[in-house]
């Protein structure tokens, strides 16, 4: 429905605009996009400030992860020019298995052609983080102790500390 509600002159641009008459009354606003290209993802992007790039372990996710490269330099290039690839952070890690090394030392290659960095945290495999939307939970919620939940934590303290710094 919201595809729908986004049409006419400046379109990509509704979110931000809506977001303007609010913002003031929140420190924080998280806007979680569709992994697609589509409008509603290039709103999110024409409102944000600072881009988390969530990015799964796995060959395909960097396929995914350099068109998105090119994405954020036409929003960046267009209707957000502050846009600020705040990092990438890697999800499914298993620091154990080759894969994922592999794919980090990847990711850390794009990263830096996009202007940022893997962040610090990464976030471990962990059956909580499939079963917690299940149940409607929140990860924090359903299982408080797993290893991914601790692993969420700290990235949010790594992600507003790069926030404070200006990343």
């Amino acid at each position: 429905e919201a595809e729908m509600f986004l049409t006419g002159t400046a379109r990509q641009l509704k979110l931000k605009n809506v977001l303007d008459d609010v913002s003031s009354d929140y420190d924080y606003i998280i806007i979680d996009t569709p992994p697609a290209l589509n409008i509603l993802t290039v709103n999110g992007y024409a409102a944000a400030d600072y881009l988390v790039i969530p990015m799964s372990a796995e060959i395909l996710s960097l396929v995914g992860l350099i068109q998105l490269k090119e994405t954020i330099e036409s929003v960046q290039g267009s209707v957000n020019p502050k846009l600020n690839v705040l990092g990438i952070l890697m999800t499914k890690y298993n620091r154990r298995t080759r894969l994922s090394r592999e794919v980090l030392e990847m990711a850390q290659t794009v990263a830096a052609q996009i202007g940022t960095e893997v962040f610090d945290t990464k976030i471990r495999c962990g059956v909580a983080a499939a079963e917690a939307p299940a149940h409607g939970l929140s990860i924090f919620d359903y299982a408080p102790k797993a290893n991914p939940t601790v692993d969420y934590r700290d990235f949010v303290e790594e992600a507003v500390q790069k926030m404070h710094k200006g990343a």
